[in-house]
């Protein structure tokens, strides 16, 4: 797959609106890519043998894990960051520490994969086009904001409809007295 630094190089002419509309593809397609792996396939499984956080974060070891080649291939974003300094492990304490946040809106969406997969997205978007990494308080704000955004404007394309759960309780019950 092409990315961000094979289109955007000096030798891709995108024109004004091309940049921009090439961050806004290559972000939504690294979440269609990974999401239905992590959150629907992976995510899922070990929810069913595990607590959701132990579940999402077994997840986000992985998802970390997964960035690590990026890190030397120049142009990307975590090129940017650098190797083992402080913005390295602060990437990827932030996957880490994200993996939960992204379990949450997997499952309060009624395990719908495209609410991650716009989730994943907008989150690229912002720290690859909005911040350049040096300001970790703007970088942190500004991915608050876009997901306080994401969650509030899309909500009904999140979720199946009337499907959206409000727990995680997995029993029959239903909390009824026997």
């Amino acid at each position: 797959m092409m990315g961000v630094p094979a289109l955007l190089s000096p030798a891709v002419s995108l024109g004004p609106v091309g940049a921009p509309l090439a961050f806004l593809v290559v972000g939504a397609l690294a979440g269609a890519v990974e999401e239905p792996g992590w959150r629907g396939y992976g995510l899922a499984a070990l929810q069913e043998r595990l607590p959701v956080l132990a579940a999402a974060l077994v997840v986000g070891v992985f998802w970390a894990l997964w960035h690590l080649p990026l890190f030397w291939l120049e142009g990307t974003y975590q090129a940017g960051l650098g190797v083992g300094t402080p913005r390295f492990w602060g990437f990827h304490a932030a996957v880490l520490v994200g993996s939960p946040v992204y379990a949450w809106l997997y499952n309060a969406s009624g395990r719908v994969v495209f609410s991650v997969v716009w989730f994943h997205a907008v989150g690229n978007v912002v720290a690859e086009a909005l911040v350049d990494g040096s300001d970790v308080v703007l970088e942190v704000g500004a991915d608050a904001v876009a997901s306080l955004v994401l969650v509030v404007v899309g909500w009904r394309w999140m979720t199946r409809r009337g499907e959206a759960v409000h727990h995680l309780d997995t029993s029959t019950d239903h909390g009824e007295q026997r």
